[in-house]
């Protein structure tokens, strides 16, 4: 599904005379054109805009050709010099239906391209990589079952579809040229992203919101097959859900951060095992490290001073657990230390070691 844009767009990295400061980025709209500046070290910059219309058709764009009429043409005091390199390319918005296919799994530009706008591409295609490679190599490995690999493209294809929409109206707000976007684009976004800006600057939460949407941290999988909670948990509205990636807290001299706790490879079985050692909850996790070895680590929190911080960011009140994927998402979590709801979820992705009648969940 898509197509590809009739604008043509150009990438150049170069030094730009352009009174803006070194860790700015900056955009400019134009009646027929549109750039962007993106600071790089050592006094250089990228620029990505459109190609003048006298190059469209072509199969490459000399870096002449962009900077003789580059200040006219978007009306502004600006000019090019001492290019490194310069690529022209057709810009597209295409998105596979599916991620997978029996054993054919697609990722990156192969399951989605689109637009520059939102600088999101990289960090898509390294998070579809890094989806799908933990899971193939538990398979692979025997330790997981082919049940775990189907929720690849439940999980990745939403993801995809929809950074394809969003980039795909933010091209054509920036490069269509007929008459009513170019009103908007020339009076009516100036307007708003001035205000805007200043908000952002005030506001932490906006700047949060920003830096999650482009580095797509703030992606969530809470309709995956993975994301489960066991039954008649009750959770304060602020915590982390599954499928919600696990939230930072960084740790400090006296406390432990959750950074610490998802480290590696595997999964993490978190045990916020409340004020006083519960024997149950510990036989609970060694019949779990017999099951799982290699596959699962653990960490038993008892409520002191140094993991208050995380019982308030987890919303744990008394007893529970979190069960974290190795990508930092959280897959279970559950507001008691009861498991049996838990095991046969294991059941139903992963491999065991020892039979069934080896692991008997808290009642």
């Amino acid at each position: 599904m898509g197509k590809t844009y009739q604008q043509s767009l150009f990438v150049l990295d170069c030094e730009v005379s352009l009174h803006f400061p070194p860790d700015e980025m900056e955009v400019a709209f134009a009646e027929s054109a549109f750039a962007g500046f993106f600071p790089l070290t050592n006094g250089r910059c990228r620029v990505i805009g459109t190609v003048p219309e006298a190059c469209e058709g072509k199969d490459a764009v000399s870096f002449e050709e962009i900077a003789k009429d580059f200040a006219q043409r978007l009306n502004m005091d600006v000019s090019l010099h001492n290019p490194e390199w310069i690529a022209l390319y057709h810009s597209h918005h295409r998105a596979v239906a599916v991620f997978q296919k029996d054993r054919c799994f697609l990722a990156g530009d192969a399951a989605h391209i689109h637009s520059p706008v939102g600088a999101q591409g990289m960090n898509t295609g390294l998070q579809d990589a890094y989806n799908l490679a933990w899971k193939l190599a538990f398979v692979a490995q025997g330790k997981a079952k082919a049940t775990l690999l189907d929720t690849y493209d439940e999980e990745r294809t939403p993801i995809a579809h929809n950074l394809v929409r969003t980039t795909d109206r933010g091209f054509n707000v920036v490069t269509r040229t007929d008459p009513l976007m170019k009103t908007v684009r020339m009076h009516v976004l100036p307007v708003l992203m001035q205000p805007a800006a200043l908000l952002a600057q005030k506001q932490r939460f906006i700047r949060e919101l920003s830096f999650k949407t482009l580095s797509q941290i703030g992606i969530h999988y809470r309709q995956s097959d993975l994301s489960q909670e066991a039954p008649h948990s009750s959770f304060p509205r602020h915590a982390p859900k599954p499928g919600d990636r696990v939230p930072y807290l960084p740790a400090t001299e006296h406390s432990v951060g959750t950074q610490d706790l998802v480290k590696g490879t595997r999964f993490h079985f978190v045990l916020f095992s409340g004020e006083e050692t519960n024997e149950e909850a510990q036989q609970t996790v060694q019949k779990l490290q017999e099951a799982y070895p290699d596959l699962i680590a653990f960490h038993d929190l008892g409520l002191r001073a140094s993991t208050k911080a995380l019982y308030e960011t987890f919303g744990m009140k008394r007893q529970g657990y979190y069960f974290v994927r190795p990508d930092s998402h959280i897959a279970y979590r559950s507001a008691s230390l009861d498991t049996h709801h838990f095991s046969a979820y294991l059941e139903r992705f992963l491999l065991r070691e020892k039979p069934m009648e080896a692991f008997s969940p808290l009642a």
